[in-house]
Order: C-alpha cells, then structure tokens, then sequence
C-alpha cells in the first residue's frame, strides 16, 4: 500500500505552496454537485468547467469527471458546462437553504469548437469563430490517454496537417527538424519559434555530431502541458513580427483549479530497439579470390563472438503532480523524471524536472499567473558516424573475414563498444524558466496584459579520451580533453492591451495594441587539452598543450503592433493590423520592417437564411475563413556587419585579416501568405472538415552572393560571398482535416481522423546567382524546389574489355524541358552534360490515417498509419554512394561488374545515393483500459488508467528499397544538423518502442 503513503508526502508539501485546501461556504448557502460524462463513451470529463454565470461562481470537475459547487444561494440557476471539444450545454437547478441539489451532464462531441477560446490571435486570446487562419489546437490530456507518447515531437508528429517532421530521431534525447508547411528560405533555418506560458524559449536543435542533434523540446515533460496550439505562417504569425515566418508553436502548461487537492502520478516503463531489417549485409572477398564474395553482417558476427553491439533498450518515466487551491489563489506543481537507454551502450538520456504554477485573483480587477520550472538533464550522444560508417557505409568488410589480421574485425575504426573505458562523450544540459504575468482590467471595456519571463539555457559538452598509448584509437596515445559551455538566455517581454466595446447591440469592436520585446544572447567558452602525462589527469589544465576561445552574440528584436477586430452580431469578424520591427541584426542602412495583417471569417450557419435552405442534419456547421499577412525572419546577428579574424602578422606581431563582408543594407526575409478556407460540420456531428489552401512568397531572400577576388575576399577565404535580399520563393499547398464518427452506439464506437497535405515550393529568383550547391549533389536554382537533387546521371558504359573493370563511351543524361535540366534527355558524352533534376528533397504530400475504437466503454484500442511521398520525392542516401564507391563493402567496388556502376564511381559517386523516398508507417498502436470506478475507489483513487503503446512497429511500404544491390535503410534518415531534409548521412533509423504506463489520480 505505497500509493497512500505518497498522497500524504505530497500533501505535506503543501503548505510550501501557500495555500488554503479547504473552501467555506456561506450559513444558509447551498450547494450544487454532479458528474459530466462523454455521452458516447460515458467516460467522465475531466477538467470541465461547471459554472453559473449570473453568480460569476464556477469549478472545474475532477479526473472522475465530477464536480461541487459551493456557496451557492438559495433559488432557481442556470448551470453551464464548457469543454473544448464538447458542445455547451446548460440546465436550470433549483436548490433550497442548506440543501444540496444533484445535476448530471453529458456533453456531445463538437470537433470545430468555434466557441472555444485560442491564446493565439488577439492580445490575450480570443474565441475561435473570430480568427481568419486556422490555429491548431492539441489538447494533451486526450492525446496522453489514446497514444504512446514520450516527448512533445511525437506530440507534434502526424498530429497537425501541414507539419512534418523530418528525420525521427534514433538516438535517444536526439531531435528532428519541426517545418510547418515545408521550407522557405534557401538560407535561414526553417523552425518555427516556440513560446512555452508567453515566454519565448530557445528552441534551437544542438548539433552534437555529424549525424546528431539533441532538442531542446526534451527538457518539457509531456505530462506537464495542458494545450498546444500551432500557428502557421505568415498570415497566422504576423503579430510576432521579423522571427514568426516559418511559424509559432505555443505551449501551455497545466494551471491549478479551486476545489480540494487533485493528485495524478504516472509510472511507464518500457524498451527501445533497432529491427534487425535495419542491419544489412555487406559483401567481402574471400583473402584468395577477390571476386570470389562472401555475406558480411557485423551484428551476426558480434553476436557469436560474445558481444551485443546494439541491445534492447530500457525506458522509464516518472510522473507526479498535484492541483487544487480557492477562488482567489490556485497552485499547481509537478515532479518528473525520464530515464532511456539507447541501443548502444554509449547512448542515455536522463531528465528530471520540476514545474509550479501559482494564480492569484487579487481582486475583481487583477490576476497574476507565476510560472517556474527547472530542468537537468544528461544526454551520451552515440558519436558522429558509428551506424551510418559501419552498418550503412560499410567500413572494412574485407577486415571483418579475417579478424586475426585486423583487430578492428571491420569496422572502419576500433569499435567503440570496445573504447568504452577509453572515452566519456557527454552533453549535460540546464533550463529554468520563469514568467509572470499580469492582467488588469482597467475599466469595464478595457484590459492591460504584462507578460514577463526569461528562459535560463545552460549546457555543457565534453569530450574526454583517457590516456591509452596502447589503444588503436589516436587520440587515446597521447590523451585529449574538449569542453564547449554555452551560456544562452532569452528575455521577455510583452506589453498588451485589448479595448472591447459594444457599438451597437449588433457590431463589436476589439482593439489591440502592444509592445513586444526579445533579447537572446549566447555565450560559448571552449577549451581544449592535449597530451596527459598519466591516465588519472582528465582536466584541460592538465594537459601539455592546451587552447581556449569564446564567442558571445547578442540579438534583440523590439516590436510594436495595432489590431483592429470588427464583430457583426458575433458572426462575422474583420481583422486588420500592422506591426513594425527593428533587429540589431539589421544593416545600419536598413529601417524598420512593417508587417500587416488582414483577415475574415463569416459563420455561415448562424445566419437566419441557414435553417431555411440548408439542411442542418447534412451540414449542421460551416465557416468560412480567410487571412492575408506578412511576418519576416532575421539574418544572423553579425551577417550585416564586416567582422576580420585575428592572425599572426609579420614578426609575429598580432593583426587582423577579412573574414566577412557584411552588408548595411541587409533586412529581414519578408514571408507573405495568402490562406483562405473552411470549417464544417455534417450529419448532425458525426462528420467534421477543415480545409485550408494558402499561396506564400519569399520575397527579399538572403543570398549568399559570391564576392570579386579584388575585394580580398577568396574561396580560400571564410567570408568570400556576401548575404543580399536579392531572392524570392514561392510556396503552396492545401491542408485537409478530416474526423468521422463510424460508428457511435454501446458497446463499440468507433471514430476515424484523416490529415492530408499537398506541399510545393519553387525558387523564382537568386538575384543572378547561378547555382548554389549543397551536400551530396543537391542545389538551389531558379526555377526548381529549394534543395532539389541536380546531379549528373550516367545512362549507360561500355566495358574496356571483357564484362568487367573499367569502362570507355560513358554516356550521361543530356536533359531535356525547356532549360534542358529535365530528366530523360538523349545521352551525350559525360563530359559534355550538365547535371539534370532528379526530383525535390522533401515530401510534397503527407497525410496520417488515425482510427480508435472505444470497447464496452473501459477498452481503447488506437492505431495511427502515417505516410510522406510526392510524385518526385527522392533521398539523397549518402551512405548508399560511399558503400558502392569508397569503402570496400559492395558487388561494385569488388566485382566492377555493372557498367553503369563503374561509371558513376569515373564522374560522381553521387549518383549512387539517390533513392525514391515515399513510405508508409505503422506509426503508432496502443490498447488502453480504463479501470471501473467501484474499483479504483476501494484504494482512494478517483481514476486509474493503464496503457500499452508501441512506436514505429513496421513499414507498410517502401517507394524504392534498393539502388544498385544496395538495401534502402529507411527513407527516414535525414540529417537533422542541416536546414533541409533530403539527405541522409548515416546516423541510427528510427527505432521502435515499447511502453506500458499507468496513471492515477486521486
């Protein structure tokens, strides 16, 4: 019996909160109580706010779904219920003088929730049937009872149309690239901000290797969120100015209710491993014959020499929180920990963290919400290229069939499962972050909103290699020491004010204005130490030679804004604004950057012609939404400034030589979007749909603009190109939500949610640069998608003699369309061709499949099928070419038996790595059981719930799984160090998981 005994040590902490837990009422009072149920599923509503409006007195139920109104005076009182999701509902209750009265609810499903209010969209949020763009909104209390969710990223994956996440993490505590409605800038990075309770936080992805990236989403525990809602582009975005153009992600957290104590803790464990599909087979000559090839497979051979190289992986998580408080103050504080192993041994990631909320009514007039939260954490990256130059590269095959000539039995260097007491690689990381915020209401019409807050990042890499003059590993013979401490605050604040009036009985009106401002700063102290005299000396200053540098940058964004919000009987909305910016990051000769706004919505079904013409049983909702809006996206902090390098001068004496050619003309990138589109409900509410189509331009892209050798700026230079807003971009597609309820009667309901997107992108304009490359053969060019693949393609080679070895007469794709880069043209000689397009990096068409089915009530089952493709969607697999050309691991490196091979590895090796990119996944599937309540409430609990889930469980299809005998890993593999996907460098697949949870409350 522990679960009592950690109720009352909770329930000690209490008082630290200072707080009253117990609420009096009135002689004479009443007092009202009940339950609020799902009338399809009868599972109780937790969180519902119960309330009678006239008396302005109100509660929100518990996790059992039930609810006490006290105080409440004699007489007859309209009760409401409000739910988002649920439609509202109200019944009058008559109770007499210290009397109670009953009154249960079951609230209907409403999927559109025009009603229901979004923090995003006016200064201190607004209701839904008021904003021209669409908001998406993620309630976290759902999505943590149907799915097997671990961190926000797959909180975020295949929830939101229009959002992708590019390359899935297989390192445990790694991070993916976030994009919301694909890319936009050929330069800039395309994340969307993140604000965490109105505080901006650093969200930038840490690269921490070639092929790794730790998130910082990671240090927010799930179970402390309450709602995440996902503004998307320009036209959504444009009230947070020169950083929203790629989007805004809020996340808000839990807050505390009036009643008494509400306890909820959750215990998961389970396990993370690689399928073993994962691991391909190389191939190896035989010592005697070296066209005589045998299999290779590192994970098999290692297994029968003893050693696990990738193992399955345990996880665990721990959750605890506690809410309640009166109606003048209301706590809420949690206290978390994470605990994963990856499938490699060098690989963990630990998390603890605490959060506390406090809400002050101070009087009719004042509210005050303080946030606090902290969190550590331990991250052990797997290192730069461990899978992708082993298991995807290939290493040294021909090593691996003779280990008693090559310790290292294949692998391109000394394995590090066998250097794990040689080397300590590490990233420990801090966070705290605090906001206050402030709501007056000055007069009955007019409200002031002061949000202040600062996110405190701190983190710290080392990477330590122990003296070992004995090792194969290099570094160990002399001993090495690196540490990189970043210390990156970012500051808040926010001032706002919002003047609500009543023109007329039929037109409203909502002015908005505030002042915004950021200050992000980052400081990084490095240090370096070389050559230990003994093993035990693991400091810097230890070492023979040492070397140290720091950097500091500093970036501050100052905004103000006007809106103008016009309401004509609550059913149609016209919103107009204007922001203006500065950015230290701006050129000297730049001035500010103004942004505006414009949007409207009109809820068509309210209208009295509605019920006459339209049958309501077949379209029951509809709105009809449009928004145009520009918002920008700063260059980095010193691209406008001219910087020189420090170098030894003659005599040795210090100077300084170019090192970047700034520009004091340079502005921001100005993204402007047009979306319009609709909301509808059908069939009495069991059918809903949102559509969205949207058309953005770029316009001012930075380019990097190569700069004349007379300037003193050389390719041997760092600084030899120069950022001008010369470019421009073009973006579209369409966004399709779509949620039926197939089945709705006891015992099986069943409901069914479809999201689908359609992306396309197209550089209109690099201001006469030709052709910028980037890794692995992909390019921007006018007139083709940003990162397309543009390489040459080898069509066909003749043998020199024989049916093997080198090749004369190699012919290449000549190209063909109007430029002459469209692929398919009449072969030229190699030497003769240009590259020609093969198709675009990132998916242009993604949707996700989810299906739940609730049984007898207490059963969940869930799965969800997620999908990325495109008619032109390709992968640049850079391990594929280094397989079939540089390491010796292949049929074509060794037997040289395919002509067109052969002549891929005489011009580009590139070639070799394209593959067709499209998939689907068995993403998620989880089976959840609700315990009855007779049950639960025999231990003092008011819920329990238990909940199996596995991730990443199987691939349904593949649009191509192999290229040139080579195997397609898995299309997934993007490097998430690089601002675009479509390549894959090698680091770990996705791996799959396994968890069981279960979560009570009392």
């Amino acid at each position: 019996m522990q679960i009592p005994h950690v109720v009352r040590r909770v329930l000690a902490l209490a008082p630290l909160f200072g707080v009253a837990l117990v609420v009096g009422s009135q002689p004479g009072s009443a007092q009202i109580s009940g339950s609020v149920v799902n009338s399809e599923t009868l599972q109780p509503v937790s969180a519902a706010q119960v309330f009678i409006p006239a008396l302005d007195l109100g509660v929100l139920t518990g996790a059992d779904g039930r609810y006490q109104l006290v105080g409440v005076p004699p007489g007859t009182h309209t009760v409401t219920v409000q739910s988002i999701g649920f439609q509202i509902i109200s019944q009058d209750v008559t109770v007499a003088a210290g009397q109670a009265a009953v009154a249960n609810f079951d609230l209907s499903a409403e999927a559109l929730a025009l009603d229901a209010i979004v923090v995003t969209g006016t200064a201190g949020g607004t209701q839904r049937r008021a904003i021209g763009n669409v908001v998406e909104q993620i309630e976290m209390a759902e999505v943590l009872q149907e799915r097997p969710i671990t961190n926000i990223e797959q909180v975020l994956s295949s929830a939101t149309p229009g959002m992708s996440i590019v390359g899935d993490p297989g390192t445990v505590g790694g991070g993916a690239q976030i994009r919301l409605r694909g890319s936009s800038s050929a330069t800039l990075a395309g994340d969307p901000i993140v604000y965490i309770d109105g505080v901006r936080m650093n969200a930038e992805r840490g690269e921490v290797g070639r092929h790794t990236a730790i998130s910082s989403l990671q240090d927010i525990s799930p179970n402390d969120i309450a709602s995440i809602e996902v503004i998307k582009g320009p036209a959504a975005s444009t009230l947070y100015g020169t950083e929203a153009a790629n989007g805004v992600i809020q996340i808000i957290t839990r807050r505390g209710v009036a009643g008494e104590p509400q306890f909820d803790a959750v215990l998961e464990y389970g396990a993370n491993w690689l399928p073993s599909k994962y691991i391909s087979d190389l191939w190896a000559p035989m010592p005697d014959n070296r066209r005589d090839l045998v299999r290779v497979n590192y994970y098999e051979l290692e297994k029968q020499r003893g050693n696990q190289v990738l193992n399955l992986a345990p996880h665990q998580r721990y959750s605890i929180a506690v809410r309640g408080g009166t109606d003048l103050i209301r706590y809420s504080a949690s206290l978390n920990r994470t605990d994963q192993d990856g499938v490699t041994r060098w690989n963990w990631d630990t998390r603890n963290s605490a959060r506390a909320s406090l809400s002050l009514t101070a009087s009719e007039d004042l509210s005050i919400d303080l946030n606090t939260s902290y969190s550590q954490g331990q991250n052990a990256p797997t290192g730069d290229s461990f899978f992708g130059s082993n298991f995807g590269w290939g290493g040294q095959a021909a090593h691996a069939v003779q280990p008693h000539l090559f310790p290292g039995r294949g692998f391109s260097s000394r394995p590090e499962f066998l250097e794990l007491d040689s080397q300590r690689n590490t990233v420990d990381t801090r966070r705290s972050t605090l906001s206050l915020e402030l709501r007056h209401l000055t007069t009955g019409w007019l409200t002031h909103r002061i949000v202040a807050g600062l996110d405190n990042f701190n983190q710290q890499r080392q990477n330590l290699v122990y003296l070992d003059p004995g090792s194969d590993l290099s570094a160990a013979r002399e001993g090495r020491k690196t540490v990189a401490t970043t210390y990156a605050p970012v500051k808040t604040l926010d001032l706002s004010g919002t003047a609500n009036l009543n023109v007329t009985p039929q037109l409203s009106s909502a002015t908005s204005y505030g002042l915004q401002y950021y200050n992000r700063q980052n400081h990084l102290h490095t240090s370096e130490g070389e050559g230990f005299a003994t093993r035990p000396l693991t400091t810097v200053g230890a070492a023979a030679r040492t070397e140290a540098n720091e950097t500091f940058v500093e970036n501050t964004t100052v905004g103000v804004y006007l809106q103008e919000q016009i309401g004509w009987e609550d059913r149609i909305f016209i919103t107009g604004a204007i922001r203006a910016d500065d950015n230290s990051a701006f050129g000297e000769n730049f001035d500010a950057a103004i942004y505006p706004k414009l949007s409207a919505t009109w809820v068509v079904h309210e209208e009295g012609f509605w019920a006459d013409r339209v049958s309501s049983d077949l379209i029951s909702q509809l709105r009809l939404r449009g928004a145009w809006g520009a918002a920008g996206q700063q260059p980095d902090a010193f691209a406008a400034t001219t910087l020189f390098q420090p170098v030894t001068g003659p005599e040795g004496q210090p100077a300084l030589t170019p090192r970047t050619y700034g520009n004091p003309d340079l502005g921001p990138e100005r993204g402007e979007e047009l979306e319009l589109g609709f909301d509808a409900e059908f069939l009495n509410g069991r059918m809903d749909m949102t559509f969205t189509s949207f058309w953005r331009k770029t316009k001012d892209a930075l380019v990097a603009r190569p700069l004349g050798p007379s300037l003193g700026y050389t390719a041997q230079t760092l600084g030899s190109t120069q950022l001008v807003n010369v470019g421009q971009i073009s973006a579209w597609g369409t966004e399709t939500a779509l949620n039926v309820q197939l089945m709705t009667q006891n015992p099986v309901t069943w409901d069914m949610s479809l999201a689908f997107t359609t992306l396309g992108n197209r550089v209109d304009d690099l201001g006469g640069v030709g052709r910028i490359p980037l890794q692995r053969g992909r390019s921007m060019m006018e007139g083709y998608p940003l990162a397309s693949i543009i390489e040459y393609r080898v069509v066909s080679a003749e043998f020199v003699e024989g049916n093997f070895g080198p090749v004369t007469n190699t012919m290449c794709d000549g190209g063909t369309g109007p430029d002459g880069r469209v692929r398919g043209g009449a072969p030229i000689p190699c030497e003769d061709a240009d590259r020609v397009f093969w198709g675009v990096g990132e998916p242009t068409r993604l949707a996700s499949l989810q299906s739940s089915w609730t049984l007898f009530q207490n059963w969940q089952l869930s799965m969800m099928v997620d999908y990325k493709g495109g008619d032109n969607f390709w992968m640049s697999s850079d391990y594929l070419g280094a397989r079939q050309a540089g390491f010796e691991s292949s049929h074509n490196v060794f037997l040289q038996d395919n002509p067109i091979g052969v002549g891929y590895m005489q011009y580009s090796r590139n070639g070799f790595t394209y593959n067709r990119a499209g998939f689907a996944k068995l993403r998620e599937l989880s089976l959840a059981y609700t315990l009855p309540l007779g049950l639960v409430n025999r231990f003092g609990a008011s819920r329990a719930r238990i909940n199996i889930g596995a991730r990443n469980l199987a691939t349904l299809w593949m649009a191509q799984s192999h290229v040139e005998r080579s195997t397609v890993i898995d299309p997934e593999m993007s490097r998430p160090d690089e601002n675009f996907g479509g390549e894959s460098g090698g680091g770990f697949p996705p791996l799959s998981s396994l968890v069981a949870n279960v979560s009570v409350s009392f």
